[in-house]
């Protein structure tokens, strides 16, 4: 699908439609100083540094960087468990607030978090939303990016209102929202 056309389906959605949910945000800083870092295995070719974090509601957050690459896992109903996230193929960056959709329940369902990435020759940086689906597992549903679209938290918080409820994370791919391209 176009990028411009799913633009067009994610806006037409929210104004066609009454909402399924009243999502609200909250926000919790994505601050690695104010986590707690793990030891480093030795034993580890790639080695990566980890930080246990805590996000809204008491969520255990694992917060992962290997090869200049950040990743995120959700502890849902438990623990944050190594390899259970994903991260973006450019090298990256965590921005510093993590936002958290939350259902009229008060349960939160997804988040957005800004990465900033490092892409092409010679390097530019970009910056992604990306929206995941929280749950057992928890995945990526959307990129969004954030320097083509005015209107980039809008289309994410849009994504993950009406993306990430349904989306079967074993199953179905993101989709990339952007008024230009891909940023990677």
């Amino acid at each position: 699908m176009k990028p411009r056309l799913i633009l067009a389906v994610l806006l037409a959605a929210t104004l066609a439609s009454p909402a399924a949910h009243a999502a609200e945000s909250a926000y919790t800083p994505l601050d690695l100083a104010a986590c707690s870092q793990r030891p480093a295995d030795p034993r580890e070719e790639l080695p990566w540094a980890l930080w246990d974090c805590e996000g809204h509601g008491g969520i255990a957050l694992l917060i992962g960087e290997s090869d200049l690459r950040f990743t995120i896992a959700y502890g849902i109903g438990g623990p944050a468990v190594v390899g259970e996230s994903r991260t973006l193929p450019p090298f990256n960056r965590l921005g510093e607030t993590m936002e958290w959709r939350v259902d009229d329940a008060g349960q939160p369902f997804a988040t957005i978090v800004r990465y900033f990435t490092d892409f092409g020759e010679p390097p530019s940086e970009n910056q992604v939303l990306v929206v995941t689906k929280l749950g057992s597992p928890s995945c990526h549903v959307a990129y969004v990016d954030a320097l083509a679209n005015d209107d980039a938290n809008a289309l994410a918080r849009t994504a993950a209102d009406l993306i990430a409820p349904n989306f079967r994370c074993d199953v179905d791919l993101p989709l990339w929202v952007s008024a230009t391209g891909a940023a990677f």
